[in-house]
């Protein structure tokens, strides 16, 4: 993978995590493997997760790639 590719791919933002498992699982297919979910955090006082960690679905703990959620602005 190019320079150019990862970053174009690892800096995605998506605003809800299925948007994001659907782009990085096609992504991975593409390549010849599939994604898990992982490790997430929330914000507790809005009860949301603002962050998920997707994961090789071979993989133990290492992220392919971290997802911040965006709130869409109104």
């Amino acid at each position: 993978m190019s320079g150019l590719e990862y970053n174009l791919v690892i800096s995605k933002v998506f605003y809800d995590e299925e948007q994001g498992y659907q782009f990085y699982n096609n992504y991975a297919k593409g390549k010849g493997f599939s994604v898990r979910r992982d490790y997430c955090e929330w914000d507790i006082g809005h009860n949301e997760r603002t962050l998920r960690h997707f994961v090789c679905s071979c993989e133990d703990t290492s992220p392919l790639s971290t997802i911040k959620f965006v709130a869409p602005h109104i």
